[in-house]
């Protein structure tokens, strides 16, 4: 069986592509794929329950044919993320309102 990609190298992958769909997958892979869980980084990302993302609307999306993942998860300043994952820090400085300064 093929090993899993790990997100660095789902987002490397995504980011030779040219185009916006190729930057939005590799947000998206940036904020929620964990190749520790069950299921494809598009499984995953269909999955997102962080509604108040911008993207959220025009994240990739596939037919779910099984069971959900079940995953537990934290909220955070970026959203809710799962337990294994890292949580997401900024590379530029914000305020409390998470406002670049």
């Amino acid at each position: 069986m093929k090993a899993k990609q790990t997100r660095h190298q789902v987002i490397a992958k995504l980011i030779t592509s040219t185009g916006l769909r190729a930057r939005i997958n590799a947000h998206c892979v940036s904020c929620v794929y964990d190749e520790k869980i069950p299921g494809s980084w598009k499984r995953q990302v269909t999955e997102c329950t962080v509604t108040s993302c911008p993207i959220w609307d025009i994240r990739p999306k596939v037919a779910i044919k099984g069971p959900k993942t079940t995953t537990k998860v934290h909220s955070g300043m970026f959203g809710q993320r799962p337990i294994d994952n890292p949580p997401i820090t900024p590379e530029w400085p914000l305020n409390q309102q998470g406002i670049e300064n």
